[in-house]
């Protein structure tokens, strides 16, 4: 299992317009995320990913907490996703073209913290 950190500055400087490429650290592997001990600690990376939604929706749900300060709207359904990742030391990894189905997909609106309205 491959450990990657996003690298906020870089993704924060993204038009829209852009792919959805994602850029990150590569810290090659979850000891060294934790604990630094590899030269380079990491390395660039970026990820991509395509996830396309599908129905039918099978369930509704509104939540609202005033007490936590938290609400949302989210439906259920399915998805199928494909994505890929590349470092600048030259690994590379593609999913399978076919993609992978999801058992379920929660998609959704929420608000919360300065957006909650009670």
């Amino acid at each position: 299992m491959r450990s990657i950190r996003r690298n906020d500055d870089e993704d924060r400087d993204r038009d829209d317009d852009d792919d959805q490429r994602i850029h990150l650290f590569d810290f090659f592997n979850i000891p060294n995320a934790l604990f630094r001990f590899l030269n380079p600690v990491s390395v660039p990376a970026t990820v991509s990913f395509d996830i396309r939604w599908s129905g039918p929706v099978t369930d509704r749900s509104h939540v609202k907490d005033p007490n936590v300060g938290f609400a949302g709207e989210f439906v259920l359904s399915q998805a199928t996703m494909t994505w890929s990742a590349t470092n600048a030391n030259g690994f590379k990894f593609v999913s399978d073209p076919s993609g992978t189905t999801s058992v379920f997909a929660q998609l959704g609106h929420m608000r919360n913290g300065v957006f909650f309205d009670s």
